[in-house]
């Protein structure tokens, strides 16, 4: 837990970002002196500057926007607190999204077949669990599949030097060129460096950016090959490190079916590199902040029966758990939750569970209160063995499979969520 002097100097550095029309929606990194990677804000305020975190100059010291007028000291514009791409959370404006799709459009039964989703309740938008009769469907009813999601689209970018695509869910542009096998030191530096498809502001993407391109449906490799051509399957660097008790190692996000998993960061993986555009742009899916409880990420809801609504994605939370259930269970518990006046529950899928995940913690990594050796179910299915079901850790953030007839601690339900915001057309040159 990071202490108040530190966490105040993060808020001071934030907000100096901020003013300067940064995306507060980056890794934090070392102090002054201290190495960084392009894109970083340095714990201290300081800058990160050629590869090194340097002491900021001493700036003018406003902190209401480029003009100082355009902000008031809640971070407010024109006094419109509540507009729909942005909140203000502990003064800071930051810019809400929604859970990637996971891609998933296939149900499954109980002896693991795929099947119509009309078969185990219907859907999408929604399934209807409720037909008054304890089969297979009431059993396995409330599967991702059944819940409409965004439909995920990439757009080339034709650029000369290289190719890219653009990603109209998060707002990042992807190199389409890669490298099979690097060292964490060198994936990082490979991206801070490269100079490619007309641009040199590209870098190492974190876990939550990096498990943005998984696609859920297909594996070996995992991801859109119309859009990345040939790309390689199994693990990929990251630029999140792991906690600091085994700081040389670092998350890797696998292409061959999904997992994140942490590795000594001298083994080599692959690499795939990405940048951003003007944060004002787009909403930025994929930007989660490090610091959950730093940002007073979620608002208590719900009275007597307390509801975590999450601040950023617009999810909203049970805040009690149902302990001790196999992956059917736990679809038939939150189908069937009447919880805080509302019935519209339904287990989170793989990317909104992992949208809990802070990777700047560990034991637990999120910033909710759990025990840090519990796992929650997601309504995902393993779609290269069906009859697993991903899950997250709180412990230290992997993400993982397990047999569905496994029995877990945790059946979290969700509901609502924000629906991808338009993306705008014209955004210059990207």
């Amino acid at each position: 837990m990071a202490s108040r002097k530190a966490l105040l100097l993060l808020m001071a550095a934030a907000w100096a970002a901020l003013a300067a029309g940064c995306n507060w929606f980056l890794d934090t990194v070392g102090h002054a002196g201290e190495p960084c990677t392009k894109g970083d804000i340095c714990v201290d305020g300081s800058e990160c500057l050629d590869g090194m975190c340097v002491a900021a100059g001493d700036g003018d010291g406003e902190s209401e926007g480029s003009d100082g007028e355009d902000g008031d000291a809640d971070g407010n514009s024109d006094g419109d607190a509540d507009n729909d791409d942005e909140r203000a959370i502990a003064g800071l404006v930051i810019q809400t999204w929604a859970a990637a799709p996971t891609g998933l459009t296939g149900c499954f039964d109980g002896d693991n077949a795929r099947v119509n989703c009309a078969d185990v309740g219907g859907g999408p938008p929604a399934p209807d669990c409720d037909d008054g009769v304890v089969d297979v469907r009431a059993d396995y009813c409330g599967q991702d599949a059944q819940y409409a999601q965004t439909r995920r689209s990439f757009e080339p970018e034709a650029q000369s030097g290289g190719r890219a695509v653009y990603d109209p869910a998060t707002g990042l542009m992807w190199a389409v060129e890669f490298l099979d096998e690097e060292s964490h030191q060198d994936a990082n530096r490979y991206c801070a460096e490269l100079i490619y498809a007309g641009r040199d502001d590209w870098y190492l993407p974190n876990v939550h950016e990096l498990r943005s391109l998984v696609n859920y449906g297909r594996t070996s490799p995992n991801i859109d090959t119309t859009a990345f051509p040939n790309a390689p399957s199994g693990p990929h660097w990251t630029r999140t490190t792991y906690t600091p008790e085994r700081g040389n190692e670092a998350w890797t996000v696998d292409f061959a079916i999904g997992y994140a998993y942490p590795f000594h960061d001298s083994e080599k993986y692959a690499v795939r590199c990405c940048r951003r555009d003007d944060p004002g742009a787009v909403t930025d899916a994929a930007r989660l902040a490090d610091m959950g409880d730093f940002l007073d990420r979620f608002a208590n809801e719900g009275g007597d029966e307390a509801v975590l609504r999450d601040r950023i994605t617009d999810l909203s939370w049970q805040a009690t758990m149902e302990v001790g259930q196999t992956w059917p269970q736990a679809l038939h518990y939150c189908e069937k939750l009447a919880y805080a006046d509302k019935e519209d529950w339904r287990l989170p899928n793989l990317n909104e569970a992992a949208s809990l995940l802070d990777y700047g913690r560990a034991y637990p990594a999120v910033a909710l209160p759990v025990d840090a050796q519990q796992t929650m179910w997601s309504s995902t299915t393993v779609i290269g063995s069906p009859s697993a079901a991903w899950y997250i850790s709180f412990g230290d953030g992997e993400v993982a499979s397990a047999d569905k007839t496994e029995t877990f601690p945790v059946a979290r339900c969700v509901r609502g969520g924000r629906e991808n915001v338009e993306v705008p057309t014209d955004l210059g040159d990207r």
